[in-house]
């Protein structure tokens, strides 16, 4: 609901971006995304991959959503063995019209690698430093997470 919307946008905004996000639609052309990404695993994402002019243009933001989704892809299956965490995401709803819901799902999947990858102690360290709230919000969220991928890893 709105609260876990508030505090996923608490923790995005705790990356350095080029442009400042001020709601999760702003998160629509994959530029801010991409520029995460990069921060959390760059090995998997440059960020060159996206394209700075995406802004205006519904085509170019499509192809940075679907450019950001297949590094998480990618990530998922080579480092966790999680195939076809993102299969369910509609990435042309969050270039259109910066669809929440689907945007929220793409910031989870984000925040599963963030605490999943080499640095997760950095990013965890920063979701504690948030306000009490958005970190408890938070934690549920990534003990979800956590679940999920050692279920997934136990079927596949």
């Amino acid at each position: 609901g709105r609260v876990m919307e508030a505090s996923l946008l608490k923790w995005i905004k705790t990356f350095e971006t080029s442009h400042p996000v001020q709601e999760l639609s702003d998160l629509k052309d994959g530029i801010a995304f991409g520029e995460i990404l990069y921060q959390i695993i760059p090995s998997y994402f440059d960020e060159s991959m996206v394209k700075r002019e995406a802004e205006e243009n519904e085509f170019l933001r499509h192809n940075n959503i679907k450019t950001v989704v297949s590094a998480l892809d990618s990530y998922y299956q080579s480092e966790l063995g999680l195939p076809g965490q993102a299969q369910d995401l509609d990435s042309s709803a969050i270039a259109r019209e910066g669809n929440v819901q689907e945007i929220q799902k793409l910031v989870q999947l984000i925040l599963g690698a963030a605490v999943e990858c080499d640095e997760k102690i950095k990013w965890i360290g920063n979701i504690m430093k948030m306000e009490p709230a958005s970190q408890r919000q938070l934690m549920v969220l990534i003990e979800q997470i956590l679940n999920n991928h050692q279920k997934d890893a136990w079927c596949s």
